[in-house]
This record gives C-alpha cells, structure tokens and sequence, in this order.
C-alpha cells in the first residue's frame, strides 16, 4: 500500500471510526450473520448441483487433506488448514464428516443434513467458501479468499456444474451480500479498538498505522468467528484476537524473521550495552568495548548484530540513510521507466527517421513502417502487407528494397548512429 493510500485509510478508518455498538445491536448483527449462512447451506444442499459441492467437499476432507505444495501462495493453505482443521480424518469431527457424506449420498433430507452440519461445527467461513465455490462452478465466479483456497486444494470444485441455475446464482449473491453486511458492520463499529491497541504497541520499527493494518486482520476474523449464543459481548471476543495479531507483528521488532524469545532478549541485552557505552563516551563504541560490556563472546556479538538488522517499512517517513525528507519508496527506481537520456535519443531517433522516410514514396513508406514497426504501425508480416497495398508478396519485398536502397544513401540515421557509437 503507498503512503498517500495507507494515510487515507488510517485517516478515514481509524481518525474517525465509527460508534461501538450497543450489546443489542451486536447481537443482531452476529444473528443476520448466522441465519443467512445456515440460508446458504440449505440452499446449496436443495439444489442437485449444490449438494454435489458440498460433497466433492466433504469427500475430499476425508480423502486427501490439504499439502502446501498443492498451493501457489502459501496463505491460502494455512488459511483453509486453520478453518477445516476440526474437519479431517485425525480430528474428532471426522466422524460427523463420514456420516454426512453417506447421508448425502443416499439422498437425505436437506434438514436432518443441516443438523448433522451443525454438530459438526463448521465455521461460518466453510459455507461462506462453498457458495462461492458453487458460483464458480455456474460460472460466476466471485471473490472470496475461503474459495480460492478451496479451487486451488482440489481442482475437481472448480468444473462446471452439470445443472446450471440463474435463479440459485442471483440468490446466493444475495445472501453473500448479507453475510458480508453483517460481518462488515461489526468490524467497522469497532475500529476504537484496533486503534487504542496498535497506538500502545506502536515502536520505532513498527509505525501505528502498520499495526493497524495487522489488528485489522484480527478483527475480521474475530467478526467471521464470534457466536453471540456464548452469551459474551463482542468487543471482549474481538480484544483477544486483535492483540493476539498485533504482537504477533511486533515479535522480532518488526523483521520479516521470528526470533525465539531467549534470541531476542540477548539481542536487547547486546542493544542496552552498546548504549549505555554511547551515552558514556558520546560515540560509536569499538567491537572491544561492547564485547566487554555485554559478556558476551565475539563470535556471539556478531551474529547478534546481523539480527539486529532490522527491516524498515518501505513507506517510513523517518530519514534512515539521507537528511532528506524522500521515504524509501521515493528513493527506489523505476526499473519500468526509460531514462531520461534514452528518452532524448528515442525522441531524436523518431524524428530523424520520420524526416528520413519523407523522401520515399507513400507506399515504400507503409512498407517500411509495418515491416518495422515504426511511428506507432502495427508491425505485419509481408502477406498482410501485400493484402493491404493489393499486390503480390513478392512486390511487396521489392518494395521495401527499394525503400531500404533509398534510405541507405540518407545522411540523417547514419549521422545519428555514428554519433551513438
């Protein structure tokens, strides 16, 4: 995210969040949220084609658990491993799984299949994936990071359903619609706690606004996770998620490495000794003098100091190598952009070559053009230029010779090449 986005989204998400919700309003909300997924399910298990999803579904929990070398992007296995964990063979839901496959499979009641769902505990995000799973199988596909997980686990959700149905896709998008209004509105009623939390935890490392970003992870899941019938309000729930995603960002002061704990203790030991020496002698300590301060060996202090290395957000504002008030981002060159001299002599070259080709005719110029692909013209084979000019390829060959010999006796592209050179 660039500097100018996240600034908007903290400003408008976390500036000015929304009121906390009352304990009623909660419970509304989370109650719209479980009636329209258990709406989902039956709507999927009334449909042949439905219940062929949630089949192939539970058939593959039980026949071929997820593997991370079936996934391109490493989230999305632990995103779906983490939510059907209670649902594979070594758990002890595996049970309820069986029977509902064999319930299926001998065509049980839509009813007696969502109860046996229920007992099973699956979460909201389960159905929630299935029904886009299922619009992808219409051939409408949708955005949801539980169904991506599931397409990629196995291939076999993604081909097309064998009865197609407008009505079922259009109601399904609805119901979707709903979950996410109703998952939506508790995460942002409760954007104050997001905020007070990543201000607390803020560090010379990790800014507030990037904690945030990572306490808001752990409010949209505590929003798909929370059961207003436990009988405890929402914000408590929501706390513990949230701090338990923010620390989590902030372990190994912010690196992309996680350190075990004993590991970074010494590494602040190591810090607090070479800065009591700086506030002692006013400069840099030698190697000598922090080895001796901190008691630890030599070898030990410099595999300490290369973890101390620590990463910098890429949008930091703070002046970490320039006095200059350029963020790393500014600072890092556009590979995709051309150089300011190779623009000059790009320019240059196009309007040598346009002066150069104003002495051929009108078709030795075209030839020359989509033959080369100059002046912005489709670069074309001689076939489609002899089926433009209406003429044989074979004069179409002589026609670019010809411009080729005039062009060569041209003092302008050889002067602009020697002086390349």
């Amino acid at each position: 995210m660039s500097t100018e986005a996240r600034d908007d989204f903290y400003h408008n998400y976390f500036l000015e969040p929304a009121q906390l919700l009352t304990s009623e309003e909660e419970q509304r909300l989370d109650q719209l949220k479980w009636t329209t997924t258990r709406m989902l399910l039956r709507m999927l298990l009334n449909n042949p084609g439905g219940r062929d999803t949630v089949l192939r579904f539970a058939q593959a929990c039980m026949d071929t658990p997820p593997l991370m070398e079936q996934f391109d992007a490493r989230d999305l296995y632990f995103h779906l491993r983490r939510d059907i964990k209670d649902l594979l063979p070594e758990s002890p839901g595996a049970g309820s799984i069986r029977l509902l496959i064999g319930m299926i499979s001998h065509g049980t009641s839509t009813g007696k299949l969502i109860r046996m769902i229920n007992q099973a505990n699956w979460p909201v995000t389960v159905s929630v994936g299935l029904a886009h799973v299922h619009l992808h199988r219409l051939g409408q596909p949708s955005h949801d990071k539980m169904g991506q997980a599931m397409l990629e686990w196995r291939k076999d959700l993604s081909e097309p359903a064998q009865i197609t149905s407008t009505t079922l896709a259009k109601n399904l998008r609805h119901l979707l619609g709903r979950y996410i209004f109703s998952r939506d509105q508790l995460v942002l009623h409760n954007m104050r706690l997001v905020q007070k939390l990543s201000r607390d935890h803020a560090t010379s490392t990790v800014s507030a606004a990037d904690l945030a970003q990572e306490g808001l992870i752990g409010l949209i899941r505590a929003a798909e996770k929370f059961d207003y019938r436990r009988g405890f309000r929402f914000t408590t729930y929501a706390y513990n998620w949230i701090n338990q995603q923010i620390k989590r960002a902030c372990e190994g002061n912010g690196s992309l490495i996680s350190y075990p704990v004993n590991v970074m203790q010494d590494v602040h030991r190591l810090h607090n000794a070479r800065e009591e020496l700086v506030k002692l002698r006013g400069f840099k300590p030698p190697l000598s003098a922090v080895i001796k301060n901190s008691g630890f060996s030599g070898e030990k202090v410099r595999q300490l100091s290369q973890i101390t290395n620590l990463t910098v957000s890429i949008d930091s504002e703070e002046k970490y190598f320039d006095q200059d008030n350029l963020s790393l981002l500014e600072k890092i060159p556009d590979k995709t952009q051309i150089e300011p001299a190779d623009q000059a002599d790009k320019l240059i070259l196009e309007e040598v070559t346009k002066a150069s080709l104003s002495c051929l005719e009108a078709r030795e110029r075209f030839v020359v053009k989509a033959r080369w692909g100059l002046s912005g013209c489709r670069q074309m084979s001689y076939r489609e230029i002899a089926e433009h000019l209406k003429v044989s390829g074979e004069w179409a060959r002589k026609l670019e010779r010809c411009a080729l010999e005039k062009l060569a006796g041209q003092d302008g592209l050889k002067d602009f090449y020697e002086n390349q050179t």
